[in-house]
């Protein structure tokens, strides 16, 4: 069969690495705070139950990662990584000016991902 429903078969099936996980994981939560976003904006109800049903995915998938990495080191990177696309996305989606405290921060991110990654090498 292609793609069975047992436990962890999706994770399987992409047969990503630990670390492209945490990333998509990051990515996913991205797309969360997007819609929460749309949410508060246009007050639109179903905006926040999707941005909820998002957070869940992107949870499931950093929940995946833990069989793999330490919690701690997994939800750092995610959350890093989050923080990073979202801030980039709302410089795209609706023109949030990027500072030089966030530049700093985001360097400073990923030189925690590079350093928590050598660790784990």
């Amino acid at each position: 069969m292609f793609c069975s429903l047992r436990r962890g078969s999706v994770m399987t099936w992409l047969n990503l690495s630990p670390t492209a996980l945490m990333l998509l994981g990051g990515v996913i939560l991205t797309l969360g705070d997007l819609a929460i976003k749309t949410w508060i904006i246009q007050q639109n109800r179903p905006a926040f139950w999707l941005g909820m049903a998002i957070y869940m995915a992107g949870m499931a998938v950093l929940a995946h990662t833990f069989r793999h990495r330490n919690i701690a080191t997994a939800s750092i990177i995610c959350v890093v990584f989050n923080v990073i696309t979202l801030i980039i996305a709302t410089r795209f989606l609706y023109g949030e000016t990027i500072s030089r405290q966030q530049y700093l921060g985001m360097g400073v991110g990923v030189m925690a991902i590079v350093i928590l990654e050598m660790e784990s090498s």
